[in-house]
């Protein structure tokens, strides 16, 4: 029977903390010898659990051991005035055997060393090891059944095992800090998940997004700094698993560490009740004519998860809206992110929308594909791998399909972001489908030069919310005073928001006041004539740009941003605002548009819009047709002339 070699430091027991070790054949008797810190006596309960080798309870209990009227449990207690040695009798059939010390008087005490010798047969010498101590472990409820015990390896390591009930998902916050700060690597340390049948026996972890190393499998950084930190480990587990493992290796340099907190929260519903809720609905979609389908392919999130409003979200919602089906696949970071109630809408009109995580699309993509069989419409928008074989089945089924590029996503992939990205996948697509969609001249140019057929190529530009136009249609000819505040909302990614060319304008321009709204990191900037308002939906912010007089789009001068057409410049001008942009072509000819090429040139663009009068009849023109519902007419129109 192998365990573990000791360790130095001790065991600090608030709680509680299970040893689950393998016992040999032939054994008929086990030696416990623990010492533990001298306190008061009786403060401390030995839990003792003994299981065959299917992890059923043995049901004999040796004479010598007391049944706990609490625990349910044999057991017996240690005293602190020396250290204690029991020998514990093994019934006939046990395979393994669970030792939990329990704070009895729930006062902290120590186990400073531990060791369990067996007693084989005549023939065999005896065996002996020592248990070492590991991190604090604390315990909800004393139920080897249910509540988490520690794992015991041969090379020393504990693996903290917590228990998982069937059709949930889990987020694992472990709360951990390093006793030693010196190393200059943040990256010291890891988690290892794994996962269990009720056996114990490992399982597959199931396209969860760890990191993977050759060396140590499935793996999660740890904090970096000495303070206690909470490292969220989100995960999906297996149809099968009912416990969650977890080790702590060192990644570089060695540092002690202190577990201060361990705690499983259940985050939604398991990947099977999610399967199943997504092809409940579906079935509701069997008798809907296959030309009312639309299959909306995008990397953009849920919609309603919280105050976006991108391109893909607005096409989905103004379809449904006039009375299609669409469903919409979209990005999930975390498998946990579960398919809930809100999360599938409810029908507008005849419409309906079905939203299905791009993780688990694999499982229904055949089912979908046959329901718009022979005049289903399909938009892909994320040229990823997947989009490659989806588009092949879509069109060997008589589905009509286009390619739209959104963004320049080889410029996103140079800038650091879309590391999925291949120019290989683009090029396939805008040559294989029925049609390409641009949002500017320099995204249609790019897929024409990839093969996409020019006379079957359109430029389809974003459009403004519906809060946003109905706003225009309200208050198209009011007049914005003169010295009005200057205000952004959008993303304030450093990738492309460029905040040196802001910060510079703002600190020479004191007498000028900025409003920021927005989600995303930004600089921390200590400015009297700054103010950051965080993320806002279309209501508030249409309430606070009341006060606005230039809406800004302070991109960093690029190739990525000439290729862009910005929502936000749409619902800009439905708030009856000048627009101070960068240089970006599709928008450069609109009215009351201030480009500049540099970001030195940022402060002259806004003197000239300020001192320039607002022309509202070219506003009120350029307002009247560029909501999200004039958008998807032509959509529906580009789709209604494909060629397939």
């Amino acid at each position: 029977m192998q365990l573990v070699p000791a360790e130095k430091s001790p065991l600090i027991i608030t709680d509680g903390i299970g040893f689950r070790i393998s016992v040999a054949a032939r054994v008929s008797s086990l030696r416990l010898m623990v010492d533990i810190s001298p306190n008061s006596h009786f403060n401390v309960v030995v839990l003792l659990s003994f299981r065959d080798e299917h992890g059923r309870k043995v049901s004999d209990t040796p004479s010598s051991l007391g049944i706990s009227t609490k625990f349910k449990l044999p057991f017996f207690y240690l005293k602190y005035s020396k250290p204690a040695a029991r020998t514990i009798e093994v019934p006939a059939g046990t395979a393994e055997l669970d030792i939990h010390f329990v704070n009895w008087a729930q006062e902290p005490f120590e186990i400073l060393s531990a060791a369990v010798s067996s007693n084989l047969s005549p023939d065999e010498p005896t065996a002996s090891s020592t248990l070492g101590a590991g991190e604090l472990v604390k315990h909800r409820e004393i139920d080897f059944g249910k509540s988490p015990f520690s794992r015991i390896y041969a090379n020393g390591e504990y693996e903290h095992m917590l228990r998982l009930e069937p059709g949930s998902s889990y987020c694992h916050k472990l709360t951990i800090a390093a006793l030693q700060t010196d190393s200059a690597n943040s990256r010291y340390a890891v988690i290892l998940p794994r996962f269990y049948d009720n056996e114990l026996n490992l399982l597959a972890s199931q396209g969860n997004k760890f990191s993977t190393s050759s060396k140590l499998g499935d793996y999660v950084y740890l904090p970096s700094s000495g303070e206690a930190e909470t490292t969220s480990v989100e995960f999906a587990f297996p149809d099968d698993a009912r416990w969650y493992g977890y080790r702590i290796a060192h990644w570089t340099g060695k540092r002690d560490l202190v577990i201060a907190k361990d705690a499983l929260e259940q985050v939604g519903m398991s990947r099977t009740r999610q399967v199943k809720k997504i092809g409940a609905e579906l079935i509701k979609l069997q008798g809907i004519p296959a030309n009312k389908i639309y299959l909306i392919y995008t990397g953009t999130t849920l919609i309603g998860k919280d105050n976006r409003a991108n391109r893909s979200m607005m096409f989905a919602s103004e379809l449904v809206a006039r009375g299609n089906t669409v469903v919409y696949v979209y990005y999930r970071s975390s498998l946990t992110h579960s398919i809930l109630e809100d999360q599938l809408r409810p029908e507008t009109g005849s419409g309906k929308l079905v939203q299905i995580p791009n993780d688990l699309f694999a499982d229904f993509s055949d089912r979908i594909v046959q329901l718009g069989r022979k005049g289903g419409r399909a938009l892909l928008s994320i040229p990823d791998a997947g989009a490659i074989p989806l588009l092949n089945h879509l069109r060997a089924n008589g589905w009509r399909t286009g390619y739209e590029a959104r963004d320049d996503w080889e410029e996103f992939q140079a800038a650091g972001a879309a590391r999925w990205y291949s120019v290989n996948f683009e090029r396939y697509l805008a040559r294989r489908s029925d049609f390409s969609l641009s949002v500017s001249p320099p995204l249609q140019s790019k897929l024409i030069s990839m093969g996409a057929r020019a006379q079957h190529s359109s430029i389809l530009p974003n459009g403004a919310g519906a809060s946003f136009h109905k706003r225009f249609q309200d208050f198209g000819t009011v007049s914005k005073s003169r010295g009005g505040k200057i205000g952004y909302f959008g993303h304030l990614t450093t990738k492309w928001f460029d905040w040196p060319a802001f910060v510079s304008l703002a600190r020479n321009e004191p007498q000028l006041e900025f409003e920021i709204i927005g989600h995303g990191t930004h600089p921390e900037i200590d400015l009297p004539n700054v103010k950051f308002l965080g993320p806002m939906n279309h209501e508030q912010i249409i309430e606070v740009a009341k006060d606005w007089e230039i809406g800004l789009i302070p991109f960093t001068p690029s190739r990525l941003a000439n290729a862009v057409d910005p929502i936000k410049i749409y619902e800009y001008f439905c708030l009856g605002l000048k627009v101070v942009s960068v240089f970006m072509e599709q928008i450069s000819s609109y009215p009351n548009v201030y480009v500049y090429n540099q970001s030195s040139d940022l402060a002259t663009a806004i003197s000239k819009a300020r001192a320039a009068d607002f022309d509202h009849a070219q506003n009120i023109e350029f307002c009247r047709n560029c909501s999200w519902a004039d958008r998807v007419a032509g959509l529906e129109a580009i789709f209604d002339e494909a060629v397939i």
